[in-house]
């Protein structure tokens, strides 16, 4: 073993015991977009006959993260997180099945103070990997691939009854880079579909194991 092998060996074992000090937390989440406007430049909204209508906005639906506390300096933590985030509409007219989505993998590197013990404030990155939209009508699929930038999030979190809840808001956005469907046809979309802002208020609770 090379002396580069053996010092990787050695902080790969400090960082996994160091980590491995800290309980892991899963976070489920129900998110509310920011977005002004429905999924792909407003093609993800339904309008029935009674004028009503159905929309889907990027950041919106249901998510799970998993995270671990990575170090703690006092009353500061820095936490790391990752997961999945989901949101979907559908619709059944005239025996045609329509169904729209818009998915993607959260990371989150979180600053967090705690104020006391009940109450802690946090902010740090917030970083979407493989963000994805999807739309089919019965067999018939588009799919539309992007790429995120580097956001921010800030989030509030309250221990209830040994439980953390969180508000936490998480500002993201996405450029489409291609797209590709059923009839084998794919392009690239980049700089042509404007970009998606996928902006969410998150509210949650945090479970440790």
């Amino acid at each position: 073993m090379t002396i580069s092998q053996r010092v990787c060996v050695v902080l790969c074992s400090s960082l996994f015991a160091a980590v491995s000090a800290y309980a892991v937390e899963l976070d489920l989440q129900m998110s509310f977009s920011g977005s002004e406007q429905a999924v792909f430049e407003g093609l993800a909204e339904y309008q029935y006959t009674d004028g009503s209508t159905d929309s889907l906005y990027a950041g919106s639906g249901f998510g799970i993260l998993l995270g671990k506390t990575l170090k703690e300096f006092g009353p500061v933590s820095i936490i790391a997180k990752g997961g999945f985030q989901y949101g979907a509409i559908s619709a059944n007219s005239g025996g045609i099945s329509y169904h729209d989505s818009f998915s993607y993998f959260p990371v989150l590197l979180t600053g967090s103070y705690a104020i006391n013990e009940k109450i802690s404030l946090g902010g740090g990155l917030s970083y979407l990997i493989a963000p994805k939209y999807k739309f089919s009508i019965d067999d018939y699929k588009f799919e539309a691939k992007g790429l995120s930038d580097f956001g921010y999030h800030v989030e509030l979190i309250t221990v209830l009854s040994d439980v953390k809840f969180y508000v936490r808001y998480t500002d993201n956005t996405v450029a489409y880079q291609s797209f590709s469907d059923t009839n084998n046809n794919s392009g690239n979309i980049e700089d042509t579909i404007k970009d998606e802002d996928v902006s969410a208020w998150n509210l949650g609770l945090s479970l440790s194991f």
